[in-house]
């Protein structure tokens, strides 16, 4: 008999650790994954500036639609991607977004422009505005992560993000954004560097090293 109460003592004891979470107004609130988010996003802020390689995907009701790569450098709300199809530059205020194949690069405020590939943005927006839920713990790229899944508090076009995170430095690996009507965006990190040097040029389209581009100014 004691056999059987301690054992179902340390199993009330193991669900209390691996799945703290408590209804509140009726909701369901995680706070193991609330945790896990937290740390991811302490990681970025603490490691800024930074810098890494991504991978992405672009699905369309299950077939590939549109794939590429580039990398990503960002200091605080700046922040540049470069990739074989495109660059963008944000300086906080202004994007410009260089179209190699037209050698034409569009500018706009930051808050009207297409923020699809400013990472630290979608992981802080995300963090705020969705409810997190760990589903499980598994390897990815030879690398325990926790998989955390994250849904909008309020309406959205996005149904679910799922996010892969490191164990053991709350690094995010990958991250697939689910879209209502069956688009989804897939985007795997990798060459991560924290605490690289920037300057303010890094952030702002250099009409000299692309003399002949069309500008189109969309403010």
């Amino acid at each position: 008999m004691k056999k059987i109460l301690s054992l179902i003592l340390a199993t009330c004891v193991l669900n209390a650790l691996f799945a703290q979470t408590e209804v509140v107004n009726g909701v369901v609130v995680d706070h193991t994954a609330e945790k896990i988010v937290k740390n991811a996003v302490e990681k970025l802020q603490n490691d800024t500036p930074f810098s890494f390689s991504f991978a992405y995907n672009l699905s369309e009701q299950g077939e590939k639609a549109q794939k590429g790569s580039g990398t990503f450098l960002s200091n605080g709300n700046k922040y540049r991607v470069e990739s074989s199809d495109f660059n963008d530059y944000c300086n906080g205020t202004t994007l410009w977004h260089y179209i190699k194949s037209n050698n034409e690069v569009e500018i706009s405020d930051v808050e009207d422009g297409n923020a699809m590939f400013n990472f630290t943005k979608i992981i802080n927006q995300y963090a705020k505005s969705y409810r997190p839920k760990l589903i499980r713990y598994e390897s990815f790229n030879k690398v325990n992560c926790a998989i955390i899944d994250l849904t909008p508090k309020k309406s959205s076009s996005i149904s679910k993000v799922r996010l892969w995170t490191a164990k053991n430095d709350n690094r995010i690996l990958q991250m697939i954004i689910y879209v209502r009507g069956g688009t989804t965006y897939t985007y795997t990190f990798s060459n991560y560097k924290a605490k690289t040097t920037t300057t303010d040029e890094d952030f702002v389209f250099q009409k000299s090293k692309f003399p002949k581009a069309k500008v189109v100014d969309l403010r």
